[in-house]
């Protein structure tokens, strides 16, 4: 497979937040970053940076790689709501 890291991420970041009905606000909050930057992931206007990257997997724990689209199954150590 050939992966478009962006598109991954930006279809599984939106799909993340709000199958664990959260907010772009509760997302900054949490993580201390503006709400029009989290909007910028979500639309794809900004790649995502690494230190973003890592504090999303850390605080909501979920596998980098399934949100950048390396892999297509979430993992059973993740936190997070299936949606399947």
């Amino acid at each position: 497979k050939l992966y478009n890291t962006q598109e991954d991420f930006t279809s599984r970041f939106k799909k993340f937040w709000r199958d664990n009905k959260l907010t772009q606000k509760d997302i900054s909050k949490e993580l201390n970053i503006g709400v029009s930057v989290i909007s910028g992931y979500e639309i794809g206007r900004y790649i995502i940076a690494t230190q973003f990257l890592d504090a999303i997997c850390k605080k909501y724990s979920i596998s980098a790689d399934y949100i950048l689209g390396k892999i297509d199954y979430i993992p059973d150590w993740c936190n997070i709501e299936n949606g399947n």
